[in-house]
């Protein structure tokens, strides 16, 4: 999905840094809950909350490879969600290149 949706950022002319950044939260965030609902069914410890704690039991498990795990964890910067300021605020958090 994150292609497709690079692919149509890309067709209008876009780079999709101006929208997100390279590997922001939520595509982190993605990421680990897609890891979660394919072997979260079979690994228990994978039932987690929160996506950094997740992260490392993946990489313990070896869903993850660590070295990606630690590259992942980084590129949130151990930051709260970033979802969070727009569930508070009901607004979005980033603006659309016009």
């Amino acid at each position: 999905m994150k292609a497709r949706a690079e692919a149509i950022v890309a067709k209008q002319g876009l780079d999709h840094r101006e929208l997100n950044g390279p590997w922001r939260d939520r595509d982190v965030e993605f990421s680990v809950q897609l890891l979660q609902l394919v072997h979260g069914g079979r690994d228990p410890a994978l039932r987690l909350r929160a996506t950094l704690p997740c992260l490392d039991e993946m990489a313990d498990a070896g869903y993850v490879a660590a070295e990606d795990a630690a590259a992942l964890a980084i590129a949130t910067g151990s930051s709260a969600p970033s979802s969070t300021p727009a569930a508070v605020e009901e607004a979005q958090v980033h603006t659309v290149p016009g």
